[in-house]
């Protein structure tokens, strides 16, 4: 739950986290907060970015899986930051990851063009895609 999930990146992070009052305060301003608007993409490359996002060679759907789009377990994606206490990481959920960034635990990466292509290797496979097959599944990403 978002409870156990901020205690989690205070800890992770070195810091010392917030009074219950605090972090109740928090919760309820996140949950609070609207979604971004929805993506508009046309089908076809969507449904392109999907197959993209689903194949064993991209190996997306490795980690985000299943309804919530995460498997639910921690992984080493070798990218650990002076500040990180571990070097696993949770996999997130990538609803609404179109609206979301910067992105990656620490908001390394400014767009999901740049995650996509600097984490290859740690986080899925995407060297081999042509720009088409990239702007596809980027698209796909968009409309989750």
């Amino acid at each position: 739950d978002l409870h156990t999930h901020i205690g989690h990146t205070f800890d992770r992070l070195g810091g010392a986290g917030l009074r219950s009052v605090e972090l109740d305060s928090l919760i309820t301003y996140v949950t609070k907060m609207p979604a971004p608007p929805a993506f508009e993409a046309d089908s076809a490359k969507v449904a392109r970015g999907a197959k993209i996002f689903a194949s064993k060679e991209a190996g997306c759907a490795t980690c985000h899986s299943g309804g919530a789009l995460t498997d639910g377990a921690s992984h080493d994606v070798q990218s650990k930051a002076k500040a990180d206490k571990g070097k696993s990481f949770n996999t997130p959920s990538l609803h609404l990851v179109g609206g979301t960034g910067p992105y990656f635990h620490d908001g390394r990466y400014k767009s999901l063009r740049e995650l996509l292509r600097k984490s290859d290797g740690t986080m899925g496979k995407t060297s081999h895609l042509s720009e088409a097959d990239m702007d596809a599944l980027e698209t796909y990403l968009k409309t989750l």
